[in-house]
């Protein structure tokens, strides 16, 4: 059995997303930002890490929707495997990186909100209309009762 080093991160988009190639050949590139911290017990203090970056690859319908979602700036979190690349560089030296070959990309909604539409592929693998078009209630909620991001808000009242 073939073993993997699997990932993963938790960061924020740092550079643009790039998309090259199309159908099952499309591959979108992004690098992720990873910050931490930790608390100095001498000084009382949070300190920052220098932060840690990782190339991350996305393919086919991934690189898709990933293309379409995914921005500069925007928190999220990938999971994959990881690949280590190896070549020689225009000088002759040897030099390598590791990326992460992405399995899953999602935005963190510890730090935000998304709203989700069905890409046209997932909707015709699950033979079920995007249930996402129907019409919104006037309360916001859609038709299995869940909130509708896209609904105008609702003015809240008393808390009890």
């Amino acid at each position: 059995m073939r073993q993997q080093a699997t990932a993963w991160v938790i960061g924020h988009v740092a550079t643009p997303v790039e998309t090259h190639g199309d159908g099952n050949a499309q591959r979108t590139k992004f690098r992720v930002l990873i910050n931490s911290r930790y608390f100095d017990r001498n000084s009382q203090t949070w300190v920052e890490r220098e932060a840690t970056g990782t190339e991350v690859t996305c393919w086919g319908e991934l690189a898709r929707n990933v293309a379409g979602s995914v921005h500069l700036g925007d928190p999220v979190i990938v999971h994959g495997r990881l690949e280590e690349n190896r070549w020689v560089d225009r000088e002759g030296a040897k030099r390598k990186s590791v990326q992460l070959i992405a399995e899953l990309v999602a935005h963190d909604l510890n730090r935000g909100t998304a709203a989700f539409a069905k890409s046209a592929a997932a909707v015709a693998r699950s033979g079920i209309g995007d249930l996402d078009t129907e019409a919104s209630h006037a309360d916001g909620l859609d038709h299995d009762g869940i909130l509708d991001p896209r609904a105008e808000p609702v003015p809240a009242g008393a808390p009890f």
